[in-house]
């Protein structure tokens, strides 16, 4: 069971302040980007549109959609990314398993996007006056399983990893689809782009870190 302090937590993050951040943005007319997840589903249809109704009856999905609100803009999706001080994405998970033998499932479909590209579609939708509230799905143009995702981080990162195919207990597809042209505008870089792209913009930003770091301990 879960502490009753925990559960006013998650309803607390999840649910209340996305809505009462999203009222104080409207009265101050200030854009809000609310972004959420795509565990509103429970992933046995796939292909989610913004007009499917959420299906989700664990604790943290329901919380997720109360939090989403008509009072900002709601980009519903799900990220991958570099993390600082923990491995506990699949792509940290995969770099920390370098070398090694891995599992990948086959039954687990997934359309997300990178935490770089998310940036980038915020950015383009402020830059080009696209903001406008409501709820909309970001996702990538197409969907992989997890083993062909491992596949991808295995490339790009140069892990050295054998990965074996393999099917999970029970399959998930939370793979997310838009019926708006938005959507289909920003969506436009494929998951191996996305995540070469993050490969090489992290890359480049630890080397400029260690490098003021260096010339702060020489002066």
């Amino acid at each position: 069971t879960i502490a009753k302090n925990s559960v006013e937590d998650v309803l607390r993050i999840n649910s209340l302040f996305p809505r009462n951040l999203a009222k104080l943005c409207n009265a101050k007319d200030i854009k809000c980007f609310h972004i959420t997840t795509d565990c509103v589903y429970t992933g046995k249809k796939g292909n989610y549109s913004e007009a499917d109704f959420f299906d989700a009856d664990d604790l943290y999905g329901l919380s997720k959609n109360a939090g989403e609100n008509k009072d900002c803009m709601t980009l519903r999706t799900s990220i991958i990314g570099e993390e600082n001080g923990n491995s506990r994405s699949l792509l940290e998970w995969a770099k920390s398993q370098a070398g090694k033998e891995v599992n990948g499932f086959t039954n687990h479909l997934w359309n997300g996007v990178t935490t770089l590209y998310l940036a980038e579609v915020i950015e383009t939708i402020l830059v080009n006056n696209l903001y406008e509230k409501g709820l909309f799905h970001i996702h990538s143009p197409n969907t992989v399983n997890k083993y062909e995702l491992l596949q991808i981080f295995n490339r790009v990162y140069r892990l050295d990893l054998r990965i074996n195919p393999v099917e999970a207990k029970d399959a998930v597809d939370r793979s997310l689809s838009s019926i708006y042209d938005l959507t289909k505008l920003v969506s436009v870089k494929t998951l191996e782009q996305q995540i070469t792209e993050m490969q090489e913009f992290f890359e480049l930003l630890n080397t400029s870190v260690k490098v003021e770091e260096q010339i702060a301990v020489g002066f």
